[in-house]
């Protein structure tokens, strides 16, 4: 079974793949605007971290009756930025093209983002060269 996951989801990514690929030569032809960018990219990337920041700000201050206003600001922005990216693709190619990119590129870029954040911490935590720390009186 483990066989057929792992194969199953290499094909997934295949066919993915190369769906982007297809879809961005189309748009590309077609109005000279690619939706799958390392700009719109990171662009998503970060809206994704402040919306994912600011609702957790958000339900702490709840929970704690503290200040809601930072979480609710950080989410704010992340939806700003997400709308900007929904915009800038409708204005650029038709409505119908500019929705089915649009939501397709924000799938593919929330699954991205949290890969990427994941390595991304894990390669701070390998560069970062952290030792233990040893006690010198412990009689261990």
């Amino acid at each position: 079974m483990t066989v057929l996951l792992t194969i199953g989801v290499f094909l997934l990514i295949f066919f993915v793949y190369g769906f982007t690929i297809k879809f961005n030569n189309y748009t590309y032809g077609k109005y000279k605007y690619e939706f799958f960018q390392i700009k719109s990219l990171c662009h998503t990337s970060i809206s994704y971290a402040l919306l994912y920041f600011g609702n957790n700000s958000y339900q702490d201050a709840v929970l704690k009756n503290g200040d809601i206003l930072n979480g609710q600001l950080l989410v704010l922005f992340g939806l700003i930025g997400l709308i900007t990216l929904i915009a800038i693709n409708l204005s650029k190619t038709g409505f119908i093209i500019g929705v089915i990119g649009s939501i397709f590129q924000l799938l593919i870029y929330s699954v991205i983002a949290v890969f990427g954040f994941v390595v991304s911490i894990c390669l701070l935590g390998f560069f970062a060269q952290t030792k233990p720390v040893f006690n010198i009186n412990s009689k261990y």
